[in-house]
Formats: C-alpha cells, structure tokens, sequence
C-alpha cells in the first residue's frame, strides 16, 4: 500500500461533525458506484457531502499507481 494526498486549492469550510451528524449515502440508483462517499451531513439547512479519501481510487488504479511509482527513473 502507498500513501496519497491531495492537493487543492483553496478551503471554504472546515467544519466538526460527529457521527449523529452523518447520514448515509443516498441509493443513486443503477450504473452509479459511489464507495468514495462516506456519507452525507446537514449542516444549516445545506447539505455537505462527504468524500472518503481511502476509497477515491480504486483497488486497480492503486495497483497501477504503485507499478509506475515502482519504475526506475528514466534519463
């Protein structure tokens, strides 16, 4: 397993939610994966949507990310 981060930005909110907070996610219905989603919180009548950073990419692209990681440097 590698690590990964993201890089973004800026940030427009930060905000402290427990877990009554968190709702799941919504059936979206056929054809539409959605594991990245950990769930979803109301947050003053808005609603946030919650993104779980593990699971962005996916068990291939993971594999795939760590073959060309693995690669001797060119040049």
């Amino acid at each position: 397993m590698i690590q990964t981060g993201l890089v973004v930005d800026e940030v427009s909110e930060v905000l402290t939610l427990t877990a009554a907070d968190i709702e799941d996610t919504p059936d979206f219905g056929d054809g539409v994966a959605t594991p990245y989603l950990l769930g979803m919180a109301k947050v003053k009548a808005k609603v946030k949507i919650l993104l779980d950073i593990d699971q962005v990419l996916s068990k291939e692209e993971q594999h795939v990310l760590e073959a060309v990681l693995q690669q001797p440097a060119k040049g």
